[in-house]
């Protein structure tokens, strides 16, 4: 049995189809109008019924807005909610996030809220925006190269035991609020062992990291360590470049590193990938933060005049001369 086919520019099932859509279109219309009819019955009034729905609508604006423009902000609004339930990673508002390996699209999880003026507008959700941030400080500091036992050395808990140290935290936290200024200096924070210079330098980077700020943090033989191995592998420029540009770079214990001068050695690699290292983040306004044990004469004998004014002009310096807290503070040693 043959079917009887459509005749050319007669598509009776899309029509058909068409027809249902306009017809559920109109019962819709039809459904929210009653909705909005109820809703004013209710409330006694079209103001009054449009603020109870929507908190943040002047009511002197509500007395202007007609039944048309009602039923589209309820639409909008309800449209919105339904998008919450359904695009927002099974949260739904309350929060119900897992660090996972990728950041979702933030566009995907607004809510709707109404403007003064009685528009519908879109915000980021409030849970997604807490949640992308616990998700780029993870990463930061996944990124940072901060030992795990310095990741607990905060602003908060560095306990000043003196003048010097107090006024050297508060320079600290300056730092943190002024980061991105165009007159930003890096720090040296210079003092004998156990004086709490890395705590410090630590406390900065957990505070910019919390902030979305790329931090890393080398010792200073570490990252000879890391030059060499460039120099070795033909990497030089690609390293330096990539230590240059970090927005911010700490630089720990700074004269620490083993150079063997006078044993027959050669180290004029070392000085010369120092010198470009500070040179560039010098003329880059680039913040770098150095701790070290070294005064000033033994820095300018150790890497010569040229870097030390580099450091002292990009720096400035803090200087913590307490007794060595891991020795004579509190739990004998464990606290620095």
């Amino acid at each position: 049995m043959m079917r009887e086919q459509p005749h050319q520019g007669q598509p009776v099932r899309i029509g058909n189809i068409a027809g249902s859509l306009l017809a559920a279109m109109e019962e819709r219309k039809k459904l929210r109008e009653a909705k909005v009819r109820d809703a004013i019955t209710q409330a006694g009034s079209l103001a009054s019924a449009l603020s109870a729905t929507f908190p943040l609508l002047l009511k002197k604006m509500a007395d202007t807005v007609t039944i048309e423009v009602a039923n589209e902000q309820w639409d909008e609004y309800e449209r919105g909610e339904k998008q919450l339930r359904s695009q927002c990673r099974g949260c739904q508002g309350v929060g119900l996030y897992e660090i996972g390996t990728s950041l979702p699209d933030p566009d995907a999880c607004k809510r709707p809220v109404v403007d003064k003026d009685g528009r519908v507008k879109w915000q980021r959700c409030p849970v997604q925006e807490e949640y992308r941030q616990r998700v780029i400080t993870k990463r930061l500091l996944g990124e940072s190269n901060l030992p795990r036992r310095f990741q607990r050395r905060t602003l908060e808990n560095f306990i000043p035991r003196s003048h010097k140290s107090r006024e050297a935290r508060l320079v600290a936290q300056k730092f943190v609020e002024e980061f991105g200024s165009d007159d930003q200096q890096g720090l040296l924070i210079m003092g004998p062992n156990g004086t709490g210079k890395t705590h410090l330098a630590a406390g900065i980077m957990m505070a910019l990291i919390q902030k979305g700020i790329l931090c890393r943090f080398y010792t200073a033989p570490d990252l000879l360590a890391t030059l060499r191995g460039a120099v070795a592998d033909n990497k030089v420029q690609e390293t330096l470049t990539a230590l240059a540009g970090l927005p911010c770079l700490v630089i720990d214990d700074l004269g620490k590193e083993r150079l063997r001068r006078g044993e027959g050695e050669d180290v004029g690699w070392a000085d010369e990938l120092w010198f470009t290292l500070i040179n560039r983040r010098y003329e880059d306004d680039r913040p770098t933060i150095f701790t070290t044990n070294l005064n000033d004469q033994e820095i300018i004998e150790r890497y010569g005049m040229a870097i030390y004014s580099r450091i002292v002009e990009m720096c400035r310096p803090i200087l913590l001369d307490e007794e060595d807290f891991r020795i004579y503070g509190p739990g004998g040693g464990r606290n620095a």
